[in-house]
């Protein structure tokens, strides 16, 4: 019960935040047949040397600021990682991203303040986290859960809880923006817009038991084979 309060109260300062947050609003415009298929070469945990990335930059360059020992701890539902310096002790909680030399994990706030302009509307469980990244061919992916703002004010926090679920998060590279797919319905359209010789792909994981985060990843695994 005490969970339940602490993910419903996050929801509501996280919908008041997304409202007045300057910077998610700014990136709240485009439809989402504006995304394209991502063009460059297979991505690789090896393109992103060990070490901590503080900003945007140091991301999108490649370029850590510096390395250190990690301890590294998460949830229970294994998506929030959250990191602290072996030596020290001292939590690291403000980077943009952050590399073991194994995997990359990024910010949840970095995601969020770089979300493209379909995300309106989406709520997180707040606190500071990482979320790993999953090299899946061409794409980076990530997931997390994620209520609808609009359930929240027109159903009450019951209606917030009932739409919270885990979505996928794609990053692209040309846009340098986060995508994320409220619904499978976006996913699909994604698919056929950007990979139309795939699209029977889709038509293997119509089982309505299989969880649509499952499905996603299913799909991304075998868009960019030959």
């Amino acid at each position: 019960m005490k969970k339940t309060i602490q993910i419903l109260f996050f929801l509501s300062v996280q919908i008041l935040w997304s409202q007045d947050n300057p910077i998610v609003q700014d990136t709240l415009k485009s439809p989402i047949d504006s995304i394209s298929k991502i063009d460059q070469d297979v991505l690789s945990i090896f393109q992103y040397p060990k070490g901590i990335y503080l900003t945007k930059y140091d991301f999108e360059s490649k370029t850590p600021n510096f390395t250190t020992n990690l301890i590294t701890s998460v949830n229970d539902s294994q998506i929030a990682y959250r990191f602290e310096h072996a030596d020290s002790g001292d939590k690291i909680k403000d980077a943009f991203a952050i590399s073991d030399g194994e995997n990359l994990y990024i910010n949840i706030h970095s995601i969020i303040e770089n979300f493209d302009q379909n995300a309106k509307g989406q709520s997180f469980d707040g606190g500071k986290y990482y979320l790993k990244v999953h090299f899946i061919g061409k794409h980076m992916f990530m997931s997390d859960y994620f209520s609808s703002n609009a359930a929240a004010i027109f159903g009450g926090l019951s209606g917030a809880m009932a739409t919270r679920r885990e979505k996928g998060i794609l990053y692209f590279p040309q846009t340098r923006k986060f995508h994320l797919f409220k619904n499978y319905e976006e996913f699909e359209d994604y698919i056929k817009n950007n990979y139309p010789e795939k699209v029977f792909l889709l038509e293997k994981y119509t089982n309505p038991k299989i969880a649509e985060i499952i499905k996603i990843k299913s799909i991304l695994e075998q868009v960019d084979l030959p």
